[in-house]
């Protein structure tokens, strides 16, 4: 008689138990993805800048827009980069133009090659 209510007290106790685990582990997902995301940014904004000075080396001056990367590189026969387009892994939107990781475009300056992040969506 004195264990009657004792199965729906573990039951309670086990469901706020998963709840607070589960809470735990939301907030460490959230401040990871967050991390994952400004990691990637950094390293696309180097990506771009390395293929923009790529872009003004072999064709002579910086693209009049970031879709021009989008073409393919005339680097020599013997070069690795031949047949490969300047941005070769780099997400798009529907126009063509590289996002970051939040689907915003960059802002580009094509006279000075300078390129940041927080465009319009």
């Amino acid at each position: 008689m004195h264990n009657k209510g004792r199965g729906l007290i573990d039951f309670i106790f086990s469901i706020v138990i998963i709840f607070i685990l589960s809470g735990i582990f939301t907030v460490y997902w959230v401040l990871n993805l967050r991390e994952a995301r400004s990691v990637a940014l950094e390293n696309q904004l180097t990506n771009l800048k390395y293929s923009l000075e790529l872009y003004r080396i072999l064709e002579g001056q910086y693209p009049q827009d970031l879709r021009d990367l989008n073409k393919k590189c005339k680097a020599s026969e013997e070069d690795s980069l031949c047949g490969k387009s300047y941005l070769e892994h780099q997400m798009q939107d529907k126009e063509g133009y590289p996002v970051d990781p939040y689907s915003r475009r960059f802002i580009y300056d094509n006279k000075t090659g300078k390129i940041t992040t927080g465009g319009v969506k």
